[in-house]
């Protein structure tokens, strides 16, 4: 593998990216994990997208991490109009609020609403209640913050809120 991204990087520097790295299996992650401790040099950059709740743990020591949080307010409400112009503002508010800033909740939950398939139960001090019935929604939501892994020397930018 290690001689394969290489060469493809030979051209112009390259870029992979693994979505939901916590789903693979030990073998495949043991070899991208140790090819993106070795490519660097090689202009080759490794990105893991990993959940660190709800899902099976992804180790990658050696490797740079950044915690990706939540959007901001205003940044959540601009993603949602982007993909609910069409719902009523009753519907955004719900949305933005079972969301929590989470922006593959901002996506899926406008979908499900058109679909009849998203409701806000009561909730207690402190807790969210989502239900959500279609075949991409199949975990708990919202989502809470997930990790990104990179290969080491290539920091990632820092944002600042």
């Amino acid at each position: 593998m290690l001689p394969l991204l290489a060469d493809l990087a030979e051209e112009q520097p390259l870029l992979c990216v693994v979505d939901d790295a916590h789903w693979l299996d030990k073998a495949s992650a043991e070899a991208l994990l140790f090819a993106a401790r070795r490519l660097d040099a090689e202009g080759v950059v490794m990105l893991f997208a990993a959940r660190d709740t709800y899902a099976p743990p992804f180790p990658a020591p050696g490797l740079d991490e950044l915690r990706v949080g939540a959007l901001s307010e205003a940044a959540a409400r601009d993603l949602l109009a982007e993909h609910a112009a069409d719902l009523p503002q009753h519907a955004h508010v719900q949305i933005l609020d079972e969301a929590a800033g989470n922006p593959l909740a901002l996506r899926e939950l406008p979908v499900a609403q058109r679909e009849g398939q998203f409701t806000t139960r009561r909730r207690s001090a402190g807790t969210r209640a989502c239900s959500r019935r279609s075949p991409t929604a199949s975990r708990a939501c919202p989502l809470p913050p997930a990790p990104c892994f990179s290969s080491p020397r290539r920091r990632p930018p820092t944002t600042s809120r």
